[in-house]
């Protein structure tokens, strides 16, 4: 959510918000509610779902408010631009992120047949859809599913391993990996799979593109910036078939993974790096540094 510091500032500054408060969401409950529903009622999970019943009502309007006093806003896609929009009532402008080609980088390692997908173990990352797809995919080249987290919600990730052993996709889930292990497992992937619920950005993605891996995404969110359907990745609806037919083609057609694979390395290098995201975001500051929109107090 937006710093409370914002209403304090007296000097020219610029706020990067990665997104508005995504409490309010209709989908993120649904799943949650979803994901949890098996579980036997507590007086821990009573106390949660007051606390977050408390946190829906009251969160956002903060958000609002702090937002409010940012003379400028900056975020990373189009897409947060208008989410930001509609959260606020108020403009932004979009400075894209990059990764870091000297971590993130192809090291011509042979490639195994799994997928991988990264991100914190939640509702919002979509591991459910993902789970399911991969169950209608050939069983004579079904890969295996490797999710990487920083963080995740335990009862969450046992209903996703439940899952994943009733569609018969074997599932390794790792937590915490070192840069250089995960770079490593991006590079012996056969794809990269991604289908958050409306992600922000998806630097995830970019990551994988870094290390000439093809991606396949949902095209929701800022994701659709930054993976080119047939240059960089593909990009399907959220329709468990036609997700499963995307991967199904790229495990069958290998000419294709390397075209997509080359094209991605070339749109890191041109664009999605962190020298040219860090000159963008200079640009942003010294146009708003400059704006008549300040305060002068």
């Amino acid at each position: 959510m937006s710093p409370f510091i914002l209403k304090h500032l007296r000097c020219r500054s610029v706020y990067y918000c990665a997104q508005p408060s995504r409490l309010e969401e209709n989908t993120l409950t649904r799943l949650s509610l979803q994901s949890s529903s098996s579980r036997t009622s507590s007086p821990l999970r009573h106390a949660r779902k007051v606390w977050s019943s408390y946190l829906r009502k009251n969160l956002p309007r903060i958000d609002r408010e702090n937002a409010s006093w940012s003379k400028c806003i900056l975020t990373n896609s189009a897409f947060t631009r208008e989410t930001i929009t509609r959260a606020y009532g108020m403009d932004s402008g979009v400075s894209h992120l990059g990764i870091d080609p000297d971590i993130f980088r192809p090291l011509r390692l042979p490639r195994e047949n799994y997928v991988i997908s990264v991100g914190s173990m939640g509702p919002s990352k979509g591991y459910d859809f993902l789970v399911n797809s991969l169950g209608l995919v050939d069983a004579r080249i079904r890969p295996r599913l490797v999710i990487v987290s920083n963080a995740g919600n335990a009862r969450y990730s046992e209903w996703i391993a439940a899952l994943a052993k009733e569609k018969g996709v074997v599932l390794e889930e790792k937590r915490l990996v070192s840069d250089e292990a995960l770079v490593e497992l991006y590079n012996r992937a056969a794809l990269f799979v991604y289908t958050p619920y409306a992600e922000p950005f998806g630097l995830a993605a970019i990551e994988a593109m870094a290390c000439g891996t093809p991606v396949v995404a949902v095209a929701e969110g800022g994701v659709r910036e930054s993976v080119v359907h047939e240059k960089t990745g593909l990009q399907t609806p959220r329709d468990e078939r036609s997700y499963a037919r995307a991967i199904e083609l790229l495990l069958r057609d290998r000419d294709l993974q390397e075209v997509l694979s080359q094209g991605a390395l070339a749109s890191v290098q041109s664009y999605w790096n962190v020298q040219q995201a860090g000159e963008r975001l200079l640009q942003h500051v010294q146009t708003a540094m400059a704006a008549d929109s300040f305060s002068r107090s």
